[in-house]
């Protein structure tokens, strides 16, 4: 858990992987101690490679955008190492997706430090395309004053495309994040209680 404050906004970042599940899980938790409602632009952020090297996999990746469901699913047919289907979705209300590097980027001006998606909320349409993919997403939150909202994304990857399809469908609802957590947390509990001689 990674934990961060810049008053009057607490954030915490909680990254786990269920001992169960091929994926891993990013909870982000913002707490408004301020007196009034806050928004905030949320974008998550993957680049994919599925390859032993990044440039190994540069225009070769099949994306699929899903749009309804607010998730990706990535393949590399030519990967030696894992053949199947990579998936990230999210639990955020998604209003733009951007899976182009350069886009999210922006022109030679700008880098990961200042994007132009995180900016804008759209990415920039006149950059190029290098053939590096990448999962994002954009969507806002408000947070009441005093309170605090909760944002799951997971990435991970199975076989077949229709296995990704349903991980992505099941863990685009934050209680099902919330409860791999408390399941992830019982089973170390458990795993790391034993004391064996």
């Amino acid at each position: 858990t990674f934990r961060a404050r810049r008053d009057p906004v607490e954030l915490e970042l909680t990254v786990f992987i269920p001992p169960d599940q091929p994926a891993e899980i990013r909870l982000l938790t913002i707490r408004n101690h301020a007196a009034v409602a806050k928004r905030f632009r949320v974008v998550p952020f993957y680049e994919l490679a599925l390859a032993e090297l990044a440039q190994d996999s540069l225009g070769r990746l099949q994306v699929r955008t899903d749009t309804g469901r607010g998730a990706y699913y990535f393949s590399n047919p030519a990967n030696d190492f894992r053949h199947g289907w990579a998936f990230v979705a999210t639990t955020l209300r998604v209003v733009h997706q951007e899976h182009v590097r350069d886009r999210f980027i922006g022109g030679p001006e700008r880098d990961l430090g200042r994007p132009y998606l995180v900016e804008h909320g759209v990415g920039d349409a006149g950059a190029g395309d290098s053939g590096r993919r990448i999962a994002s997403f954009v969507g806002e939150i408000e947070v009441a004053a005093g309170g605090e909202a909760q944002v799951a994304v997971v990435l991970g990857q199975v076989a077949e495309l229709r296995q990704a399809e349903a991980m992505a469908e099941r863990y685009a609802s934050l209680e099902v994040a919330l409860a791999a957590l408390a399941d992830t947390k019982r089973y170390w509990a458990e795993t790391l209680g034993e004391l064996r001689i």
